[in-house]
């Protein structure tokens, strides 16, 4: 298998497992996960706000087209959809960081923090997004060789 089919075998399971965090957040949101907690979900944080909301809509459909991408991943329109997804969950993700750099700055009334709860505030539970950020940096590999094999075509072309 050559690595175009691999990115599409990788990017369609990573696009079900966003795919699938998009709806648990869309599920705590609403406030439908009380029933399915165990420790192993204490990982994730759950919320009943439009945050969440907004943050479930957009990992579910940054899955959504990671996965429907990833099906024509050697094709130039389906490698730009996962590209497009990569790209919202990059940006929710930066969302999250710099969410969770700026409340660690400011104390309780205060604006100083003894170290301790400075670090505490970068304690789990992460949103969904900064778990799979990881994941997510194999399309940079993608983007990089892509501009090599099209120069490659071209010279071949010419030539």
């Amino acid at each position: 298998m050559d690595k175009w089919k691999w990115g599409s075998v990788y990017f369609s399971v990573l696009g079900a497992v966003i795919l699938w965090f998009g709806c648990w957040e869309l599920a705590s949101s609403y406030g439908l996960t009380g029933a399915w907690t165990t420790n192993w979900l204490k990982l994730f944080p759950e919320s009943m706000d439009w945050m969440c909301l907004w943050r479930g809509i957009v990992t579910f459909l940054a899955g959504l087209l990671i996965m429907w991408g990833a099906f024509r991943f050697s094709d130039v329109e389906g490698f730009g959809t996962s590209v497009i997804g990569i790209l919202m969950l990059w940006t929710l993700a930066g969302c999250d960081i710099l969410k969770m750099i700026c409340g660690s700055l400011s104390g309780d009334g205060a604006w100083s923090y003894s170290l301790y709860s400075f670090l505490e505030s970068y304690a789990p539970p992460y949103p969904a997004a900064i778990w799979l950020l990881p994941f997510s940096l194999v399309m940079i590999y993608f983007i990089t060789s892509w501009d090599k094999e099209e120069e490659q075509k071209e010279i071949k072309a010419v030539a």
